[in-house]
């Protein structure tokens, strides 16, 4: 808010993603965002985050659902590589005597829209892709027969301002570019080369496996709250200092066990998590000797011995 008017005018102008515009502009609701992006895929998909998700976002939830259909807006009209039918004949520059069939091909060429004046969306990477069609010359001496024609598919783009544009092209469809990159596969990459749906371009194999790998998002439990980042963390207080806490399970866990208390000579009492000289309750004698102070406590069964 201390920038200027016309330097946060030209800021907001030159945001790229919903992300930037909500910094700028709408910070508290940056996190929300944030965090219903993360939790996309789980909610409705699974059955323990209805019960302690549902209210979560409830005071929220009609702007959430606006940014979600701004951002997949926005992110249909990115700089990215789209499916594209292209002319061979203008393409690879034939001659009038020579023609195909059919005319036109689909590979992936670059376009959408770039947020500064006095730029394009051009390709800074692409690859060959090879495509079977028919070739007829002209005058017609011969059957036309199958050929096959090597054509650039752009791989990865960006907002430039090169000069370098190819000519008008019939855009068919755009790419599927959800919030964490193009999860549908290009099959147009090289041999060799795989479509990494986080780059949403062609690397080599062994470089997509590694960045394909990406964390889930844990599911909140009880006593489980969001931090910044978005990670569940446990937020729960044991009752007493005879319970120790599992950060894992956000479980309060018996500090002492009845083998710890076995060792001090003493009764283990699971109501308090404790060792005790006497027991309030009926004791019981386990088979191993040991001895259990509770209502209702089961002693450990004994693994049998194998021979």
């Amino acid at each position: 808010q201390g920038a200027p008017q016309s330097e946060l005018e030209l800021k907001i102008r030159s945001a790229t993603n919903l992300e930037e515009f909500l910094r700028l502009t709408h910070p508290r609701e940056l996190k929300l965002w944030r965090c219903r992006s993360k939790l996309k895929s789980y909610i409705g998909s699974d059955s323990r985050s209805t019960s302690h998700r549902s209210t979560r976002f409830a005071a929220a939830f009609y702007d959430i659902e606006i940014l979600k259909v701004i951002d997949e807006e926005w992110q249909k009209t990115q700089c990215i590589p789209r499916e594209t039918c292209v002319d061979v004949g203008k393409d690879i520059g034939s001659g009038t005597n020579t023609f195909f069939k059919p005319p036109c091909v689909y590979v992936y060429r670059c376009g959408g829209c770039c947020n500064e004046e006095g730029v394009s969306c051009v390709n800074t990477s692409f690859s060959y892709v090879f495509k079977t069609l028919f070739e007829i010359s002209v005058p017609l001496i011969q059957a036309p027969e199958p050929v096959t024609i090597k054509i650039a598919n752009h791989t990865s783009c960006k907002c430039s301002q090169s000069s370098i544009r190819y000519s008008k092209s019939i855009i068919r469809r755009s790419l599927p570019y959800p919030e964490y990159g193009c999860y549908q596969e290009n099959t147009n990459c090289p041999s060799g080369w795989q479509w990494d749906s986080n780059q949403c371009e062609c690397v080599f194999q062994k470089e997509s496996t590694v960045s394909k790998r990406r964390e889930e998002l844990a599911i909140c439990g009880a006593h489980m709250e969001f931090e910044e980042n978005c990670e569940c963390v446990c937020k729960r207080k044991c009752p007493s200092i005879y319970h120790v806490l599992n950060k894992e399970t956000c479980i309060c866990e018996c500090k002492e066990s009845l083998d710890s208390c076995s060792k001090k000579q003493k009764i283990f009492y699971p109501d308090t998590c404790s060792c005790e000289d006497h027991c309030p309750f009926q004791i019981k004698e386990c088979p191993n000797g040991k001895l259990v102070c509770a209502k209702y406590f089961h002693c450990p069964k004994e693994r049998q011995k194998t021979s």
